[in-house]
């Protein structure tokens, strides 16, 4: 309770002070889901003993609850995350406890940037979730080593009589087909996502007044395909040219996109731009007492100032490196404009410098809360990812795993010589998988520390009666991805040789909410704004597929509650 009674109270805090509006259900919700029904998996036996099989698309009433604690964050634009932990930190070390002092955290790597304080920290055991395209890109090298060994093997005349020169011919033979499989289709190149669009991003900007008069060049339009159609299905040179043919302001739409690091926003966001905002208001509210105060003189004290200086240096170097992107040399201009405006009127009023400083500071607050904000693409991959396919023990791992799995293909047709090529495959990819173990547990230590939702947060969005179909419109849905060999697997188990892998648990979770879209959120007695709906899950790993096509999950369903404990809008910012 005494834990409870802190986080309302803390809550409070944060939302008491919020400047200016960007969406309106931006900010940290925290609450949780109570489930209530589940769908059976057992089939029971009638008063004849004739098996009843019960319907696994309608779960049923269950006799007691099961509580989950849900953290979703969203943004400015109103695009939704589901986070496995956040830390709500002081960005200084001044005691502040106000939005503008204070960070909301999802990566515990982070931790050591901020002043040593007692903080909040709010986390769920019951998620857990990385970015599974990096152990799918070794399963898409797996198979096909496993396709190309298995065709060779069929192929060849190796069979039980062989002796070891033609087994060893047949297995160098295999080898070398996979090897040549993989290369020809170009994997390890496609997994290493982020050179592929730094690559296509250099040549866009290099023809970027083509294609803002809408003609692409070929050479544009091929490296964005090839990031669409790699391993890792990228969407995002596409949908990038989409948005700039044809159209002006091509250059700040495409700065936006190359902004993987988000650090655009979180400058804007950030402890100095803060700082820096507060300082020219108080400099502003200073100036404008002064009784020759002009508009000249008061922009000239705010622009005098030493973190006005700073935060100017910064914007240009931003803009020197980022091939003249001004994003951020405008952020800064608009908001010292908003408080030279504000403060001017107030000259020969006799009023006091704290409270034109006050005022200034709101409009400028006010002005930074419309200033242009983009959300990078959920297709970025994680710096783990790249991590991952940059590592030698990746690029290194095709002919390890080519020839664990011609040896294998080989044996099998030795010892069996009516072996077909598709069970010649099924047993090239097991041991392929096998030679590959310690690949496959770093591709699956890729850590996201926030996973993307599709769909709409808010009131009135989705379908809030029970027993829907899977693929229904509307609400809010993402796939949390576990794979077998992820440390938190629940079949892994370190002490047993049978269970240093586990199998492979996709979860799709969905939100439904209550209300209308033109429906306020809930105010509470408490104060703290609340959201509920439909909360409903479909696992599937662990147990067998339900259903006539054996393609239903462990299906779950309840209600969910989320309340507003912050406004702060952008994760992980300094």
């Amino acid at each position: 309770m005494k834990a409870s009674f802190k986080l309302i109270s803390f809550s409070l805090l944060l939302c008491a002070a919020t400047h200016g509006t960007t969406h309106d259900y931006r900010g940290l919700w925290v609450g949780q889901a109570t489930l209530t029904h589940v769908n059976q998996v057992t089939i029971p036996l009638d008063e004849d003993n004739v098996a009843i099989a019960p319907d696994p698309n309608e779960p049923k009433q269950t006799a007691d609850q099961a509580h989950l604690r849900l953290i979703v964050h969203v943004d400015g634009e109103g695009n939704a995350c589901l986070l496995k932990d956040v830390a709500i930190l002081r960005r200084s070390d001044n005691g502040e406890t106000t939005e503008t002092d204070l960070a909301l955290v999802s990566d515990e790597r982070l931790y050591p940037d901020f002043p040593l304080q007692e903080a909040v920290r709010i986390a769920s055991a019951v998620f857990d979730f990385g970015d599974y395209k990096a152990t799918e890109i070794v399963d898409a090298i797996v198979d096909e080593i496993a396709t190309q060994v298995g065709a060779s093997v069929d192929q060849s005349n190796i069979s039980a009589t062989s002796d070891d020169a033609a087994t060893r011919a047949a297995e160098a033979a295999a080898e070398a087909t996979a090897e040549n499989g993989v290369a020809g289709k170009d994997l390890l190149a496609q997994a290493n996502v982020a050179a592929r669009f730094d690559e296509f991003m250099a040549r866009l900007f290099d023809n970027l007044d083509a294609i803002e008069q809408g003609n692409t060049p070929p050479e544009v339009a091929d490296a964005a395909a090839t990031l669409a159609n790699s391993v890792y299905a990228d969407p995002r040179g596409t949908n990038l040219l989409a948005d700039i043919e044809g159209n002006e302001g091509a250059e700040s739409i495409a700065w936006r996109y190359a902004d993987t690091g988000n650090e655009y926003l979180r400058t804007i966001t950030g402890n100095e731009f803060a700082e820096m905002l507060s300082g020219a208001a108080d400099a502003a509210g200073l100036a404008a007492t002064n009784s020759t105060a002009t508009l000249a003189s008061i922009s000239n004290a705010v622009h005098q100032l030493q973190a006005v200086i700073d935060a100017k240096a910064d914007a240009l170097a931003w803009k020197s490196a980022n091939r003249e992107d001004d994003a951020i040399v405008f952020a800064v201009d608009e908001v010292l404009d908003a408080i030279v405006e504000t403060a001017t009127p107030y000259t020969n009023t006799f009023e006091l410098a704290e409270t034109i400083a006050t005022e200034a500071e709101a409009t400028a607050w006010a002005r930074h809360a419309s200033l242009p904000r983009f959300t990078p693409p959920a297709s970025i991959p994680t710096a783990d990812y790249t991590a991952s396919v940059q590592s030698d023990t990746f690029l290194d791992c095709v002919e390890g795993a080519a020839k664990a799995a011609a040896v294998a293909a080989v044996s099998a047709r030795k010892s069996d010589p009516f072996i077909d090529g598709k069970a010649l495959s099924n047993t090239a990819k097991l041991a392929a998988r096998y030679a590959l173990q310690s690949v496959y547990v770093e591709a699956a230590n890729a850590r996201r520390t926030e996973l993307p939702m599709d769909g709409d947060f808010g009131p009135g969005n989705g379908i809030t009666n029970l027993a829907i179909a899977a693929n229904a419109p509307g609400g809010l849905k993402c796939r949390i991805d576990l794979p077998a060999s992820h440390p938190t697997n629940p079949f892994r188990h370190p002490k047993h040789p049978d269970h240093t892998q586990g199998i492979d648990i996709v979860r799709h979770i969905r939100f439904d909410f209550l209300g209308s879209p033109d429906d306020p959120v809930v105010h509470t007695a408490t104060g703290t704004e609340v959201l509920k709906g439909v909360y409903r899950e479909e696992i599937f790993g662990l147990h067998k597929k339900l259903g006539p096509n054996s393609d239903i999950g462990l299906k779950v369903e309840g209600t969910f509650e989320l309340n507003r404990v912050s406004h702060i809008d952008t994760l992980n910012t300094k």
